[in-house]
């Protein structure tokens, strides 16, 4: 079931499947992505869960009101209202990529909310102040690419060798008209202001982690 929720300066889109009273996985998207990053997973899980999407800042139906809002801390801390204003006291979390960095940051600053954590493709950002710049430097390159050009910015995103083997997925071609979807003025926000570079390093913050994190 689609639906929108306000939490200023978020104006958040959602997606729920299952029952309510089951409990509650939530599940965040990686870069380009949306709420229909995880269909195939909750296909299988929502017979005994009650799964919610949401679009990310700069991506699908959700709608921001500052730059400042793209940040991981102001994005986390909106994520957390989210879930207040739907009476979600504590659930599970997936996060693939950029979503799974995002919900590293939830499962270390909120541990009391979230009772486990599932990560694919995530990091605890970068150690250093010289990588951090080095890569906020190179992502600002890539977003002024991708706001030029979103389709050229596809092709040569999927070309990298990482995702050759998705190139031969029978839903890839699904997969880009889906990416395609997205406003590239948006997404390149994404980019800038919620990239590995600009997010704080979590390595020290992990040692003390308390909630279960599989990888």
């Amino acid at each position: 079931m689609e639906r929108f929720v306000s939490i200023d300066p978020y104006h958040f889109h959602y997606q729920t499947a299952g029952c309510s009273n089951s409990p509650v996985i939530l599940f965040l998207h990686g870069f380009m992505g949306d709420c229909r990053e995880f269909e195939g997973a909750i296909a299988r899980l929502s017979n005994h869960y009650h799964c919610l999407t949401v679009d990310l800042p700069g991506h699908g139906k959700t709608q921001v009101a500052t730059d400042e809002a793209y940040f991981i801390q102001n994005t986390a801390h909106g994520l957390i209202q989210f879930l207040r204003a739907l009476r979600i006291q504590s659930c599970f979390l997936v996060g693939y990529s950029m979503g799974g960095r995002l919900a590293l940051y939830l499962t270390l600053h909120f541990p009391h909310i979230f009772m486990k954590a599932a990560l694919e493709s995530a990091s605890p950002g970068l150690k250093t102040a010289a990588e951090q710049n080095q890569r906020i430097q190179h992502d600002f390159a890539l977003a002024e690419k991708l706001e030029t050009n979103l389709p050229i910015f596809l092709k040569k995103w999927y070309e990298q060798p990482l995702f050759h083997s998705l190139q031969r997925h029978p839903n890839f071609e699904k997969l880009l008209k889906q990416r395609s979807q997205n406003c590239p003025r948006r997404l390149a926000k994404s980019l800038r202001y919620l990239s590995t570079g600009c997010q704080p390093s979590l390595w020290q913050q992990i040692q003390q982690n308390t909630v279960p994190i599989s990888c």
